[in-house]
């Protein structure tokens, strides 16, 4: 089980939240708006403070009535005005993280793509998809809460501090000269929450890994007395996880009670200041109650802050870990632009070709090779040959070290990589069937055929019969990568879905692994008329496979020897 190599550390949660907010665009408009408004919501609390203390003066006083209206219908129309201040700069946040959001997870899920099965191999498709869905999700709210409540609380509280000077200056002095003992806690207390996150997420994809593991593995480990032992290694693996999380909201609380005792120690200097100026006269009952109200609002958005800075903490760490992946190059050849018209077949050449392992060891060394279109070869050999490796870079998912591939002349590296793979059609070893239906499997290779398309295909294919038998026929559900299926049903459906995709090169890993003999003969009889015309790579160790190409190439011994096809 692999996993996201980890990096040595995270970037502060406010450069990583800037930096953010610079790549996806729009974002300074937002946040300017985020930001205005809770300016405005911080004027609004500083008027319904001083409107809410002249009417509970006005009614201790003992006011009729009428002389009470006014007053309670000003408190009224500020509590409005606050609250749709907030609402506004709520929905704007909101709208801010799902801007971010799709910016963000559409260009991982893209470069994930050009990365293809090489740059992500399979041990690290969960830690992946995680980045991609919870990691995402969390790197958002850099942009709509963190940015946002970090210009509020420096705005907001000069608004409220303001009026607090206007009513009653003392007790303003006092909030000023308290006013950095807030973030100065939450920065001691956050750094460690920071780090601790950074753990969490990490441990994250190794549990993420391992899941993936044991769900693809569980049909094989049922049939071995592995069960327990494995239920213990993944229980293990959560507790870890748990404990993690449970100390990230431990030192949450801890800064959440730090902020809140430092808020309240000084919201009672403002009213012990305040009392006795009331008892000495020195202020009146609405101007007490004014300042009373005004100093827990003065520490509200620092508070706010603190529980900002534990998301943005928790963001950083998702954030690094989408841009370890971002920062990935695809293996295959650099970006071209070109396309090909669609033909019936393809010429191939392949000049000098090799390829090295990341241990340095050639895979594929001094490789030439010359295909016509319509013409089919065998590619025969042992395990690690090199036979996948040449579909993979004929595919473009590995850049040659020395060598070129040509396609009808023209350069692979100069052609779109996505418009050169729609034209080719691979059928592997392991059929990849997505979750969904079996209609939803064969329309991937094309979405406009009609269901009597389908079953035709599947006919061809020798799997019309098994299908028709499933619960729902077209309909049933096939699982995740063909779960719900044998072998060789899942490889007979591949073939069904091969035989709908219009292309023009076919490259076939062992199209008949999971088939008895009778089966193999049906669907190389359909094989062999499906594959008229077009530009065929078979890789098979069998040789009644290799008996319907026009040729054959060993990667065998003669790999390293500049092996040539022949007939």
């Amino acid at each position: 089980m692999g996993e996201l190599t980890p990096s040595p550390a995270v970037a502060s949660p406010w450069i990583s939240a800037r930096r953010l907010a610079a790549e996806v665009p729009g974002t300074r408009r937002g946040l300017a708006l985020a930001v205005a408004l809770g300016v405005v919501g911080a004027a609004a609390t500083a008027a319904f403070a001083r409107t809410l203390a002249v009417a509970l003066a006005v009614l201790t006083a003992g006011a009729t009535p009428s002389r009470l209206a006014p007053a309670a219908a000003a408190v009224a129309v500020v509590a409005l005005a606050r609250a749709g201040a907030d609402l506004a700069a709520r929905i704007t946040r909101l709208r801010l993280a799902d801007q971010a959001r799709r910016h963000l997870r559409d260009r991982l899920v893209a470069h994930l793509f050009a990365l293809g099965p090489v740059g992500v191999p399979p041990a690290e498709a969960a830690p992946a998809a995680e980045a991609a869905l919870e990691g995402v999700d969390a790197a958002a709210l850099l942009v709509a809460d963190c940015l946002p409540q970090a210009a509020l609380s420096a705005l907001a509280p000069a608004v409220v501090l303001l009026a607090e000077a206007l009513t009653f200056w003392p007790a303003a002095a006092v909030l000023l000269a308290t006013a950095p003992l807030v973030p100065l806690f939450a920065h001691l207390v956050g750094a460690k929450a920071a780090a601790q996150s950074h753990r969490r997420w990490r441990e994250l994809d190794r549990l993420s890994g391992r899941f993936l593991d044991l769900v693809q593995g569980l049909s094989t480990l049922r049939l071995f007395p592995h069960g327990r032992r494995l239920r213990l290694m993944a229980a293990q693996a959560d507790d870890r996880h748990r404990c993690l999380t449970m100390g990230v909201v431990a030192l949450a609380t801890l800064s959440s009670f730090v902020l809140e005792l430092g808020a309240a120690v000084a919201t009672a200097l403002v009213a012990a200041a305040v009392g006795l100026a009331l008892v000495g006269g020195r202020i009146h009952l609405a101007d007490a109650l004014t300042a009373l109200f005004l100093a827990p609002e003065f520490y509200l958005p620092q508070r706010a802050l603190g529980a900002a800075y534990h998301q943005a903490a928790d963001g950083a760490a998702a954030l690094a870990r989408i841009d370890r992946l971002r920062r990935r190059k695809p293996p295959g050849p650099v970006r071209g632009s070109r396309t090909l018209p669609p033909v019936a077949g393809r010429a191939l050449r392949v000049v000098d070709l090799t390829w090295r392992a990341p241990a340095g060891d050639a895979v594929l060394s001094d490789l030439h090779l010359a295909l016509a279109p319509g013409e089919r070869l065998a590619v025969l050999g042992p395990s690690g040959a090199g036979k996948t490796t040449l579909l993979y870079l004929l595919l473009g998912y590995l850049r040659p070290h020395r060598g070129r591939i040509w396609v009808d002349g023209v350069p692979l590296e100069r052609l779109d990589p996505v418009g050169w793979r729609a034209q080719v059609a691979l059928m592997p070893q392991a059929p990849c069937l997505r979750l969904g239906t079996v209609r939803d499997n064969l329309r991937a290779a094309r979405p406009d055929a009609d269901d009597a398309a389908l079953w035709r295909a599947l006919e061809r294919a020798a799997a019309a019969e098994f299908v028709a038998r499933l619960p729902g026929g077209l309909d049933a559900p096939v699982g995740d990568r063909g779960l719900r299926l044998a072998g060789g049903e899942a490889q007979r459906l591949a073939l069904a879905r091969l035989l709908l995709r219009p292309a023009s090169l076919i490259l076939l890993d062992e199209p008949t692994e999971h088939l008895d003999p009778a089966a193999r003969r049906q669907v190389w009889a359909t094989l062999d008329a499906h594959l008229a015309g077009r530009t065929v790579m078979i890789v098979t160790h069998r040789p009644e496979e290799a008996a319907h190409a026009h040729r054959r190439l060993d990667l065998g011994a003669a790999a390293h020897s500049r092996p040539q096809a022949e007939p």
